[in-house]
């Protein structure tokens, strides 16, 4: 059944299918968008970067929170989901509200085009999905403290999925790289694998990057990995604490394990 959806001030329509008994029993767009403050700081930066006259770029869309609401944000949308399960009330949902600016790529933005494995924390669908079961040391028999999921879950559920570039994708859809606004990844680990093979691009054109680092999944030399090339290319990172911007150090970032972190590249003095 679809539902029309109201979040800070932009409504959409959805067919609220996500279930979970006891956390979203009425539908996850109800329960937790528009009943409950579910990430309430990506919103926050959705509507900073918000421009009727820029792109956005979410990677790791799942069944659409983000996009649907950038929709009504920024001139087009390229969002980027692999789950199957997933995918299928996605593109449902981009459908029923008529977003011909919305882009769907049916892949996973990856270090190369082609084929990659994809799953390893339960079953599809649950939004934790994971190219990144072809690093090694995440299907180590042996977890490390802190890391989520059993190695039963993370070797289990794999299947292969079809994957991109973000070179290929500018090319393919003619994108302005210097028109993107803002970057979202949220991919549940997999930014160990996407982040350096985007420096380049990165470098490049510096666009706004949002990203979701999960401790959870990723060993303190991959995060180190991945601050190491972000903090090299952008002179600013801040986190959303109280609906504020607090800005914050690499060092603060590994000690205190903030996950959620926007870099930006401002004019210097």
């Amino acid at each position: 059944m679809e539902k029309t959806i109201k979040k800070r001030n932009v409504t959409f329509k959805v067919l609220d299918n996500h279930r979970v008994a006891g956390y979203c029993p009425n539908g996850f767009f109800t329960d937790c968008i528009q009943n409950r403050d579910w990430e309430e700081e990506t919103f926050i930066i959705l509507e900073k970067y918000a421009a009727t006259d820029k792109i956005y770029l979410d990677v790791g869309a799942w069944i659409g929170p983000t996009v649907l609401f950038a929709a009504k944000l920024y001139e087009k949308i390229v969002c980027f989901e692999a789950d199957p399960i997933a995918l299928l009330t996605l593109e449902y949902n981009i459908l029923i509200n008529d977003f011909e600016h919305v882009i769907l790529e049916k892949k996973a933005l990856a270090a190369h085009n082609g084929k990659i494995k994809f799953g390893g924390n339960w079953e599809m669908g649950n939004s934790e999905s994971t190219i990144l079961v072809n690093d090694t040391s995440f299907l180590s028999e042996h977890a490390t403290e802190g890391q989520r999921g059993t190695y039963k879950s993370r070797t289990e559920n794999i299947v292969e999925v079809a994957a991109t570039t973000i070179e290929t994708t500018i090319t393919k859809h003619t994108i302005d790289a210097n028109r993107i606004a803002l970057i979202k990844m949220d991919i549940e680990g997999g930014e160990y694998i996407v982040i350096p093979a985007m420096k380049d691009f990165l470098q490049t054109y510096t666009p706004n990057f949002y990203v979701s680092l999960h401790f959870g999944y990723l060993l303190d030399f991959q995060i180190n990995e991945i601050l190491a090339i972000l903090f090299e290319i952008y002179n600013r990172c801040y986190t959303i604490i109280d609906e504020k911007e607090i800005e914050i150090t690499q060092l603060e970032v590994t000690e205190k394990k903030i996950e959620l972190l926007v870099f930006e590249k401002t004019i210097e003095d």
